[in-house]
């Protein structure tokens, strides 16, 4: 769960740091789907007590935003140590090491946060969005129109690929292995180990 106030000085507030904590109990229990807002917390609801909070502490604040992960394998959490930045990794596998291994998956996904887990998870309107968007730019570069199509592809394919897939990324502990290399070797060693699902989470995040 992401909290959000206008300042360090309240985040670092009993009151604001009480409030993160009840609300965070009480997501675990009840999931907090597309308006956290409106779970019930205590007998009001999450909306409430922020307004309360608001009220006492003479700040805005906000629930930035707030997921609950179900899953037969633990989950494991990474937060950065600023406290605004976080991630939530589902893991699958038999590896004796695997919650360990998800918790590195965390650190990555807070390091270059990716959009989807493998390349098959790419939607055909994000691959021809972005592609649009680099024929643009190899046209304002004054490449010619019947090759900047071309150029554009192989773009995408090295460069947004590269970025937003997780399992394609340069690993942030070794930038000579991508992070599928990272889990193969882990693979190798002690067992199955698959992502399944991930979540970033951060201050002023949209």
């Amino acid at each position: 769960m992401v909290l959000e106030s206008e300042t360090d000085f309240v985040a670092k507030n009993d009151d604001f740091v009480a409030l993160a904590e009840q609300l965070a109990k009480a997501f675990l229990a009840s999931d907090p789907g597309s308006d956290p807002n409106a779970v019930a917390v205590d007998g009001k609801t999450a909306g409430a007590w922020v307004e309360e909070a608001i009220g006492k502490i003479r700040e805005n604040i906000r629930i930035g935003d707030a997921v609950r992960f179900s899953a037969d394998s633990p989950v494991s959490v990474y937060v950065h140590h600023d406290k605004t930045k976080a991630a939530l990794v589902g893991m699958k596998g038999d590896n004796p090491a695997l919650q360990e291994i998800g918790r590195k998956i965390a650190i990555q996904c807070v390091a270059f946060p990716p959009d989807v887990i493998r390349r098959a998870d790419l939607s055909q309107e994000m691959l021809d969005r972005e592609i649009e968007t680099e024929t643009q730019r190899a046209l304002n570069e004054g490449k010619p129109e019947n090759i900047a199509r071309n150029i554009a592809q192989g773009r995408v394919n090295k460069e947004y690929v590269k970025r937003v897939v997780l399992l394609e990324q340069d690993f942030y502990a070794d930038a000579s292995k991508t992070v599928s290399t990272y889990l193969a070797e882990q693979v190798k060693e002690g067992g199955s180990a698959e992502v399944v699902a991930f979540r970033h989470l951060a201050v002023g995040k949209t």
